[in-house]
């Protein structure tokens, strides 16, 4: 059988990230709701989706009119 892995933990005084503050540079543009998301970005042409949903459980489409989403096409 060949070793089994040391998942213990290091001595408390040699560990350099556990137990220890760490500074985030990125902490207060997001808490002051400065800092940019990939969700905030807008691009021309940029295309949308929805996801619809059925009310009803295990029924069965028959037809999706799509008039109003191809009107807004343009």
């Amino acid at each position: 059988m060949p070793d089994t892995p040391d998942y213990s933990w290091p001595a408390a005084e040699k560990r350099r990230v556990i137990g220890k503050r760490t500074s985030r540079v990125d902490g207060y543009a997001k808490s002051s709701g400065q800092a940019k998301y990939a969700y905030d970005t807008q691009r021309p042409g940029l295309l949308y989706g929805a996801v619809l949903g059925c009310p009803h459980a295990h029924a069965r489409v028959t037809s999706i009119d799509a008039s109003a989403a191809q009107k807004s096409k343009a």
